[in-house]
């Protein structure tokens, strides 16, 4: 049997110590921001949003029109969205990381790293070379979507705090006792 979800506190979404489950990153984390950022981008797409414009130039003369529609800085709405939706996010990974018993720095260079690629492409948004850091950087992603939405947590304590789920290690002397 599993334990109940954690209330809705606001340390959950503010702070990045502790551990979550999977199913409080989903309930709590990836649910609410996704339903979040999918009305942000209907509304912009409704008000025929334009984003900033050397983000715009960028994106499009390095993929085409058709990523403008795609990228997180559509609209207006959209770019406040992003904005106040980056430190929820991240508290979330960051908590499943925990979790997996890895660092949050992990997330933080793959961010800075990602930051970095949009970077180059923004100095050079015609080159093909500037568009290689972000392909690289795709492999990445998906291995850390893997580590959050399917790999479960580290049974027992770690250093980052007690099992949400409440197990117990298999060398922890308190788990023979029982």
């Amino acid at each position: 049997m599993t334990p109940p979800l954690p209330k809705a506190q606001p340390s959950l979404w503010l702070s990045l110590s502790g551990r979550i489950t999977r199913g409080t990153y989903l309930l709590y984390f990836f649910a609410p921001l996704l339903v979040l950022r999918l009305l942000t981008m209907a509304l912009d797409a409704s008000s025929g949003g334009v984003g900033p414009m050397a983000i715009r130039e960028a994106i499009r003369s390095a993929f085409g029109e058709e990523a403008l529609s795609f990228t997180p800085f559509a609209g207006p709405a959209s770019a406040v969205a992003v904005s106040v939706l980056l430190w929820p996010a991240a508290v979330g990974i960051v908590k499943r990381l925990h979790d997996l018993n890895v660092s949050g720095w992990v997330y933080a260079g793959f961010v800075g790293a990602t930051l970095a690629s949009w970077v180059i492409l923004l100095i050079s948004p015609q080159s093909d070379v500037a568009r290689v850091p972000l392909y690289l950087l795709m492999p990445l992603a998906l291995g850390l979507a893997v580590l959050v939405f399917f790999i479960g947590g580290t049974p027992g304590e770690n250093r980052y705090g007690p099992d949400p789920l409440g197990r117990m290690d298999s060398d922890d002397p308190r788990a023979a006792a029982s």
